[in-house]
């Protein structure tokens, strides 16, 4: 163990190392793309979550439920739409053989974005402005 000398005679461990990324050991594209593969599944999963928490935020309003599933389904289908118009399903390899990680790179971006895209109505609009975010009124 390196010991780091701080006073006369004092020594204070160095600090724990950083746990290595996926991406630190990933050598070839199968292990990239299980990186991206694993880095889209925790976003999902976190997308998931906050869907969860607005759901719960708002559980009295089945209206504003019904309607943020609706556009939860469009949102789903823009960024799939999305997705294909970049990278061309028909022909994967027009990126070589990294198309499979550029496409759950992209994915992952598109998913993250919505979960920011999402944080307002998980808090209410600021005093005094119904405009500076999503309005939820309760279910009349």
């Amino acid at each position: 163990m390196l010991l780091i000398e701080t006073a006369p005679g004092a020594t204070v461990p160095p600090p724990p190392a950083a746990a290595a990324s996926c991406w630190d050991t990933a050598m070839t594209t199968a292990e990239m793309s299980a990186c991206a593969a694993s880095e889209l599944a925790a976003t999902e999963a976190a997308l998931a979550d906050t869907m969860a928490k607005i759901r719960a935020r708002h559980a009295g309003n089945a209206r504003l439920l019904v309607r943020l599933d609706a556009a939860q389904a469009a949102w789903a289908a823009l960024r799939d739409g999305d997705l294909e118009a970049i990278y061309w399903p028909e022909n994967p390899m027009v990126l070589g053989s990294h198309w499979p990680v550029c496409h759950l790179q992209i994915g992952r971006a598109m998913t993250q974005q919505r979960i920011e895209a999402l944080q307002p109505w998980l808090t209410p609009p600021s005093e005094g402005d119904i405009c500076d975010g999503p309005y939820a009124p309760d279910d009349p």
